[in-house]
């Protein structure tokens, strides 16, 4: 499925992909021996997802609870290309209540298509996706609390 995945985005012009497998080495080898991707870089394990949502335009994979998070507080609409049942649905609602990514799962072919119309018409479709991840991200929110909360703790005399 990630081959055909990522040989359908390979035929989008002026994309870069990079594709993390994390600690699927089978996956990691598989793409590496197909090629894949064509236009970016393969990456296995990594501890700097952060730092790669916060550097690119779009996220495509799997609805987890923390993924979806992270996406959203760096401001990276998403593309839910996978569902584990019974456990992401919440997350592929919110995704799509709040307008900031799509449900691409079926054909592998369906994702390509999807990143075809994110990025026509000069990115129309991803800057409203972006827009409205603005309106919903708190990246400050655990700093928030804290100091909420510290604030309330009474002060010794």
């Amino acid at each position: 499925r990630a081959i055909s995945t990522l040989k359908r985005l390979a035929t989008i012009p002026n994309i870069q992909l990079t594709v993390v497998t994390g600690k699927r080495q089978g996956v990691f080898n598989a793409l590496q021996l197909a090629g894949l991707p064509k236009n970016g870089k393969l990456i296995g394990w990594t501890d700097k997802m952060p730092e790669l949502m916060a550097s690119h335009h779009l996220f495509v994979g799997k609805a987890g609870g923390a993924t979806v998070q992270e996406a959203i507080a760096a401001r990276l609409p998403f593309l839910v290309s996978h569902v584990v049942p019974g456990q992401e649905e919440g997350n592929i609602a919110l995704i799509e209540r709040t307008a900031i990514g799509a449900l691409a799962t079926g054909a592998p072919e369906r994702v390509g298509d999807i990143v075809e119309g994110v990025v026509a018409n000069d990115g129309t479709l991803w800057r409203a996706w972006r827009n409205n991840i603005e309106k919903i991200a708190r990246p400050s929110a655990s700093r928030d609390i804290a100091r909420f909360l510290m604030e309330r703790i009474p002060k010794k005399t």
